[in-house]
């Protein structure tokens, strides 16, 4: 997949995209919290260094107040974690979208559009939500794909629906393929070579890459699980060099196999 930007055309692997389409009008009231709205999608990620874009675009309206709230992304679920808080957020409410106030009491919906790069670190199925949040305890009404005062006319507007994206880059594949070449993997904004030039990558290169990465995880994983060595060398003192074997080496290579190719 190839993404275009004004200095010229550049390439970014994505290795797999879940999307979702939501064209139903519903609504849902709000008091102090969040809620519901079902905007929701689960993607696994191949790699833990994978990065995750989230896009979205959500028609939506609200009752006519002029009050604190936006939109939220939440991992794990509509109750999981808030993600992409700022570093200085402190007290203060955070939102990845305000519900940008709209208290003229016409017909017309509102649209916002969502972009937030995360990094889960895991290969575990990991669902995304996108849930509207309000601040005040006093009744909120959101409205999904439609304005609240929509009278159905020919002379008001029509709502697009709902859409959002969950896209993984690989970002350690890149990296293998063009050890050298590569200086910069900037996220949103596309590949750079030393010179500070875009750089256009193979996939194939970029998917060989990734079959390499992955013969290798068991190295990983074996290496993390092995005591340190001043605990080994001292099992091989007190033990010897076949009980280290078969009681420290063997099972971990079990456990994580060398793959056969």
């Amino acid at each position: 997949m190839a993404f275009i930007d004004g200095h010229g055309q550049f390439t970014k692997p994505v290795l797999q995209i879940v999307s979702q389409t939501i064209s139903s009008v519903t609504s849902v009231t709000i008091n102090a919290g969040q809620a519901d709205l079902g905007i929701d999608a689960t993607i696994t990620p191949q790699s833990s260094s994978s990065r995750i874009l989230i896009m979205a675009a959500i028609s939506f309206d609200t009752t006519r107040q002029n009050e604190a709230g936006g939109w939220r992304i939440k991992r794990g679920g509509p109750n999981g974690t808030l993600i992409g808080n700022a570093a200085q957020v402190g007290s203060r409410y955070a939102v990845h979208s305000g519900f940008q106030a709209n208290a003229d009491m016409d017909q017309s919906s509102r649209r916002t559009m969502i972009l937030h790069l995360d990094h889960p670190n895991t290969t575990s199925s990991t669902e995304y939500s996108i849930v509207p949040y309000k601040r005040e305890s006093n009744n909120m009404t959101v409205y999904l794909n439609r304005a609240k005062n929509d009278p159905w006319s020919i002379y008001h507007n029509c709502y697009f629906n709902g859409v959002w994206k969950l896209m993984e880059y690989d970002h350690d594949a890149i990296r293998r393929a063009y050890p050298t070449e590569v200086q910069k993997i900037a996220d949103g904004k596309g590949i750079f070579d030393w010179d500070g030039n875009p750089f256009t990558v193979d996939q194939s290169k970029v998917d060989a890459a990734r079959v390499e990465i992955d013969k290798e995880v068991y190295k990983i994983k074996r290496s993390r699980e092995y005591p340190d060595w001043r605990t080994q060398l001292e099992y091989i003192y007190d033990h010897g060099i076949e009980k280290w074997k078969t009681d420290m080496v063997d099972p971990i290579k079990a456990k994580y196999p060398k793959p056969s190719s």
